[in-house]
């Protein structure tokens, strides 16, 4: 089928919204947008008329497996062809993750609104809004200066505003006002029929870190956000060198979800 069918996406809303980090790895948003895009079969299963089970999966991508009671393995038929699996750790059995080349951990977290912390930036830095689409190359080029693999292009970059969550004022610098240039970068995404906040990206440069910049764009983009959302979202590699989950659970972030992506 070219896309999921309506009582499965308004199965997939409901359950999602009672607990977001145990459905999915990512933003309900990215899920919707796949679904639509890409062919897959998508089951859903109920009793009482609430969900108990739902699947998606193509030829090569298992994208959901959910159940309510959480104890259901991965039936044999969803994983023999599959060449990404997309799993929580409740349904990632070690059994189940030697049946593939590798994986990776990713750890979900949720901020359910109460305090944020304060912006509190060291002397020499102040926030500034990333101006759009003419700093979408600074944007793109700051990103690409964080990672090693990771080198997005600037029509990539500018692409992200036409994304139906895209918030213009949740696009956010934070500025080396000794040389008026950016330090650090927020871009966080606004889904609001949902009521979903998620932090999309939070980058320091390099020579920036260890200033508490990350903090102060999470704080600056969380304040943005508490009384437009129900909740934010963040997720991120469990095993990455800077500790990203330290820093979003300083800020408030609270869960213990894990989620597996399993390559053939």
């Amino acid at each position: 089928m070219k896309s999921a069918p309506i009582e499965f996406l308004a199965a997939l809303d409901e359950v999602y919204r009672a607990a977001p980090c145990e459905v999915l790895p990512n933003a309900l948003w990215k899920t919707r947008r796949t679904l639509r895009r890409e062919p897959i079969e998508c089951l859903v299963e109920g009793e009482n008329g609430c969900a108990t089970r739902l699947v998606a999966h193509s030829d090569s991508v298992l994208s959901i497996f959910w159940t309510r009671d959480r104890a259901e393995p991965v039936p044999d038929a969803l994983l023999e062809n599959v060449g990404l699996a997309l799993l929580h750790e409740d349904y990632a059995s070690a059994a189940l993750r030697r049946r593939f080349a590798g994986g990776e951990r990713y750890f979900r977290l949720s901020h359910w609104g109460g305090a944020v912390p304060d912006l509190i930036l060291p002397p020499g830095f102040k926030p500034a809004p990333v101006v759009l689409p003419s700093e979408a190359p600074v944007a793109a080029d700051l990103i690409g200066r964080c990672y090693r693999d990771l080198k997005p292009s600037a029509s990539m970059v500018e692409s992200w505003t036409s994304h139906p969550t895209f918030a213009s004022d949740l696009w956010v610098w934070i500025l080396d006002t000794s040389t008026g240039k950016p330090a650090a970068l927020g871009i966080a995404e606004l889904d609001a029929r949902i009521g979903e906040g998620s932090l999309e990206w939070v980058q320091v440069l390099p020579a920036y870190r260890g200033r508490s910049l990350g903090r102060a764009l999470v704080s600056e983009l969380l304040r943005r956000l508490v009384d437009r959302t129900v909740f934010v979202s963040v997720s991120g590699q469990v095993d990455n060198v800077s500790h990203p989950e330290a820093l979003y659970r300083h800020c408030g972030f609270q869960g213990e979800d894990i989620w597996w992506v399993l390559r053939r």
